[in-house]
């Protein structure tokens, strides 16, 4: 399979990588969209809101956000470490694969294809 793909063109390789991107983006949104416009737990979820001050809310939620960029930074910056013994990649590249490694864990049990995706790259 990969010699089959090695023979491809510049440009047919460039249309398979535009629709495994598309189809990614597809999948992400649809899963999202699943998730959440799931109406089972709404009703609970509105109960929930409504004992919530929502000055706690916001801080909780600023938190949370400043925390996963964070997060994102010290794991970009750990793929760069590791890559960097093979082969140097820019800041800009490990970003590119931290994403798409956490794209592609949405899909696959125990989150596995985070490391797939990172190791591939």
């Amino acid at each position: 399979m990969l010699s089959n793909y090695q023979k491809l063109t510049g440009t047919q390789k460039k249309y398979i990588s535009l629709l495994l991107k598309i189809l990614v983006f597809v999948l992400a949104t649809w899963y999202i969209i699943a998730k959440v416009s799931d109406k089972s737990n709404i009703g609970k979820f509105k109960t929930l809101i409504v004992g919530l001050e929502q000055h706690s809310v916001v801080l909780t939620l600023i938190l949370i956000v400043v925390l996963m960029l964070v997060n994102w930074l010290l794991e970009v910056v750990k793929w760069r470490y590791l890559a960097s013994k093979l082969e140097q990649i820019s800041f800009w590249k490990a970003f590119q694969s931290v994403f798409c490694g956490l794209t592609w864990a949405i899909f696959t049990p125990n989150r596995i294809g985070e490391y797939g995706v990172l190791q591939a790259r």
